[in-house]
């Protein structure tokens, strides 16, 4: 048996899945339909996943400890209330990549300067840029809405 044979064999047998390990994605679409009005309550919480996993993801994994994660969520939320604002974007898909584009652009400039540090420096310096967009934010009222 070749590697590559032992390879295919292994993934083949992986992808058998069984008929419970569709069940919770069979649920959440049949709550799409049976329960509209916790839609937004639910929307809530898969963004509150999303933010937990990126922050396990930064912190658990790259081992990099940070105070302003949640300034790039910030930033691509900001970006998709100002393409739909500003600029009558209604698609949610483009404008929540475009919102990750955005947020990737910024996250890049201040990692640029931010990953040179390390320890308790860094945790500040990630804190500075989280009340720094925050502080840019509100300043420039007129285009983000405070």
């Amino acid at each position: 048996m070749t590697p590559d044979t032992k390879a295919r064999g292994y993934f083949a047998r992986r992808s058998r899945l069984k008929w419970w390990e569709g069940l919770p994605w069979v649920l959440a679409v049949a709550a799409f339909f049976v329960l509209p009005d916790y839609m937004a309550f639910g929307t809530q919480v898969l963004i509150t996943i999303i933010f937990a996993l990126s922050l396990d993801l930064v912190v658990g994994f790259a081992g990099v400890v940070t105070l302003g994660h949640a300034a790039y969520f910030g930033v691509g939320a900001y970006t998709t209330g100002m393409v739909s604002a500003h600029l009558g974007w209604t698609e949610p898909i483009s404008a929540l990549l475009l919102a990750g584009f955005v947020a990737a652009i910024v996250g890049f400039i201040s990692g640029a300067v931010l990953l040179r540090y390390h320890g308790l420096t860094l945790l500040m310096l990630t804190l500075a840029t989280a009340i720094c967009l925050q502080e840019f934010a509100n300043v420039n009222e007129d285009v983000t809405g405070g």
